[in-house]
């Protein structure tokens, strides 16, 4: 979407507190030396002429105003609020940006009761913030985000908000692959019964899973919360590969002759599924593409290749007289 449509057409704006720690003119002229650097002059928020401001605080002038417009055939009422609203800005400054809201979220009536009662008060949470709209390529997002940071206002909008998806889904699939390795450990651990079936089942799991990240960095591709789904791919892959063959070994002899299609069909086919994300148009679904095929075949190789050879060593079948 952001090259279809380009970055200048994502919904993007900074959000400046009414009531900060900060007064409000100065974060707005700090927001707008921190725009002006990137193309985006806004006015700077000054202090008004002592003579003006005593001019425009009486009521003298408001008069003469409306009595002008009354001589032009103007509607004096329609033009009263303006005026007074002008005025109470001289002792106030933030009279200016909350009636700016007030125009843009005017006030409904509310339902009653306790629901009510939260209206109100998301109200008045959204009324405390005042919002600029602005627009900025990616890379002068992540400066002024950056920058940003020393003030009370912030960046909101379409980016801001997948970055932060995207961080609380990686933490979450983090959690998740971390507690099915663990399952995992204790499952090999009951069914095998010995030390020998335990390495021997977490080589080729080992294996798929340093080649998942080996892959991505080898390829240059980013480790994203998409490309992470990959591990468990890879894990359930090597795992049912693996008990395959440990499985028969400990029966019947000759066993890696005996599986060894079984388990190339189960992972060709989980090969073939994600190797048609790698021609996607989408960047993470490509890593994600490689990463699955990267650990599926490393942890194939392994239990094809290098578990045969050690079983031949030590077979988990014991040998009768």
């Amino acid at each position: 979407l952001g090259k279809t449509l380009g970055t200048g057409l994502q919904p993007l704006a900074i959000q400046i507190p009414l009531d900060g720690v900060d007064p409000f003119p100065m974060t707005w002229n700090k927001i707008a030396d921190i725009l002006s650097t990137e193309g985006l002059p806004l006015p700077q928020w000054t202090s008004m002429n002592s003579e003006l401001s005593e001019t425009l605080s009486g009521s003298a002038w408001q008069r003469q105003a409306l009595k002008l417009a009354a001589e032009a055939g103007l509607d004096s009422s329609a033009l009263e609020p303006s005026l007074v609203s002008l005025s109470a800005a001289v002792s106030d400054p933030l009279t200016a940006p909350r009636s700016i809201l007030k125009l843009i979220n005017p006030p409904s009536k509310l339902p009653e009761g306790s629901l009510r009662n939260q209206t109100e008060k998301g109200m008045s949470e959204q009324h405390s913030m005042f919002t600029l709209p602005i627009r900025l390529p990616e890379a002068a997002q992540d400066r002024v985000e950056a920058a940003l940071e020393g003030t009370d206002a912030r960046l909101i909008g379409t980016r801001p908000l997948f970055r932060a998806i995207k961080s609380v889904a990686k933490s979450s699939i983090q959690g998740v692959i971390l507690m099915g390795i663990a399952c995992i450990l204790g499952i090999v651990a009951i069914f095998g019964r010995r030390w020998l079936f335990l390495a021997l089942a977490l080589t080729p799991v080992a294996a798929g899973q340093m080649a998942v990240l080996g892959t991505l960095g080898w390829t240059g591709e980013p480790l994203t919360f998409l490309s992470l789904i990959a591990i468990p791919v890879a894990l359930g892959v090597s795992v049912d590969t693996v008990f395959n063959l440990l499985n028969r070994a400990r029966l019947e002899a000759n066993a890696p002759a005996k599986v060894s299609r079984v388990n190339a069909v189960c992972a060709g086919t989980t090969l073939a599924g994600f190797g048609g994300l790698v021609f996607s148009g989408y960047r993470g679904l490509q890593g994600l593409g490689i990463a699955a095929i990267g650990g599926t075949a490393m942890a194939l190789l392994t239990t094809q290749w290098l578990l045969p050879w050690i079983l031949e060593k030590w077979p988990l079948k014991k040998q009768r007289e």
